[in-house]
């Protein structure tokens, strides 16, 4: 049961293709028509030489025998003959003879049963005169027997060796080739089953060596490229949260001091940027003037009442064309202006912060890597000042209706104390005093004219 099994096993796996079955069958099939080719040269050499010897014989045993019956013939001795022929036709081969007087004329003859024999011919010579003939029949069938013999010799041997040869290469190729092969197809089961860090180890021979190193090398490429592809996911989920933060609040900041100051810190924080600033447009000039900063330098250029022209440098064309400007390498763009307070900046992106047409002022992000700064930071910190320019417009709006509520109720308590007065002077008292409260000043004068009287200021000349 078990070598019917072990049987079994070998034939399901010559019928599993593998390329060392492959290559077994392949080494056999060469080893085969080797062996069949140098079988069918061993069988023509050895037949042909043993058709040359049987020939050779026939040719000796003919002269002998035309030497032995020269005098009998000539003698006419039938009893010789004949008993020199019944001992010729027991010897090795010969299966029958004829002697003929030299008229032709028969005087032994003994037929051959077998159809494939060498014929022979000899004249009888007796005093150098010829006395008769004989002719003699030599078997083949020693021939016969050779061929047969060889031919199954050759396919023996043809099916002894190749399958000698198949197994022994089968269990060879399947040691020295089918075991990287397979711990080859494993690892990239593996590695295409995500596990990316996946190596292939060094093996004896070259070539799969050649292969790892190959895998391997390709292996880290798309090992970086998906690290690469997890961390911009990271980061885009990070910059999607920290927008949705700074989102969440600007929305609770009503102060535009206080909201800029936030917008920049946060930017900052949260991206790891070089220096972050916002610059508002100042209508009436059409400058921009820095309104918020980062660091010590921020607050050194807030301190300084540090501004950009409308139209000059990032800033400027930001705010001047109300679309985003983007240069990832500030060493190859000539409109990029240097700031002496930034040494370090490689890459900047301006931002314009803007209602439909109306800019209100640009926000500036600049980078000390070349190429730190790319499109989809544009898109982030374009999405960033969207939410700025609302913000601040609610802020300014807050501002308004919170001195228009303060004007209201300042008119409000005007009036009322203006009512709880009992007479007119003290009325028109109430009234400077609460103006002069309101609009900040010293020196409030109510001045009342009779009627029919004219001011000094209107008399003629």
């Amino acid at each position: 049961m078990r070598k019917s099994m072990n049987l079994k096993n070998i034939l399901d796996i010559f019928r599993k293709r593998t390329l060392a079955r492959d290559l077994a069958l392949r080494l056999a099939a060469v080893t085969t028509i080797s062996i069949v080719l140098l079988g069918a040269a061993y069988y023509f050499v050895s037949v042909t030489q043993a058709e040359r010897d049987l020939t050779q014989q026939a040719t000796r045993r003919i002269e002998e025998l035309a030497d032995v019956l020269a005098i009998p013939v000539w003698n006419l001795d039938d009893a010789s003959i004949e008993q020199i022929a019944t001992v010729y036709l027991q010897s090795e081969n010969v299966v029958a003879m004829r002697v003929l007087d030299d008229t032709a004329s028969p005087m032994y003859e003994s037929l051959a049963d077998e159809p494939d024999t060498i014929v022979e011919t000899r004249p009888i010579i007796y005093n150098e005169e010829q006395v008769g003939t004989v002719e003699i029949e030599v078997s083949r069938q020693q021939v016969v027997d050779l061929r047969q013999n060889i031919m199954f010799l050759v396919f023996g041997i043809v099916v002894v060796i190749a399958a000698a040869i198949l197994v022994a290469a089968w269990f060879l190729l399947q040691t020295y080739l089918g075991s990287p092969l397979t711990n080859f197809t494993e690892s990239l089961n593996s590695f295409a089953g995500g596990n990316y860090s996946q190596r292939l180890d060094s093996m004896a021979q070259e070539e799969f060596n050649v292969i790892a190193r190959q895998f391997n090398a390709m292996a880290d490429q798309i090992q970086a490229r998906d690290q690469f592809l997890e961390q911009r996911v990271a980061d885009r989920t990070k910059a999607l949260t920290t927008s949705a933060e700074v989102s969440r609040r600007l929305s609770t900041i009503l102060n535009e001091r206080q909201l800029i100051i936030e917008v920049v810190e946060q930017v900052q924080a949260a991206f790891d940027y070089y220096h972050v600033h916002i610059y508002m447009l100042d209508e009436t000039n059409g400058n921009l003037i820095m309104a918020g900063g980062t660091g010590d330098v921020g607050a050194s250029m807030l301190g300084s009442g540090h501004k950009i022209s409308k139209g000059k440098g990032l800033v400027g064309r930001a705010a001047e064309n109300n679309v985003p400007v983007l240069v990832s390498d500030t060493s190859k763009d000539p409109n990029w202006l240097p700031n002496p307070l930034l040494p370090e900046t490689r890459s900047e992106a301006a931002v314009p912060i803007a209602t439909a047409d109306k800019v209100l002022g640009v926000l500036d992000v600049q980078d000390n890597e070349i190429g730190g700064l790319k499109q989809e930071d544009v898109d982030l910190l374009q999405s960033l000042a969207n939410q700025v320019a609302i913000a601040l417009l609610n802020a300014r709006s807050y501002v308004d209706l919170q001195q228009r509520a303060d004007r209201e109720a300042r008119i409000t308590s005007i009036g009322l104390k203006i009512k709880s007065t009992t007479s007119i002077e003290a009325a028109l008292q109430a009234t400077a005093r609460e103006l002069g409260r309101t609009l900040g000043v010293n020196d409030i004068r109510v001045i009342l004219e009779a009627p029919g009287t004219i001011n000094n200021s209107q008399k003629p000349d």
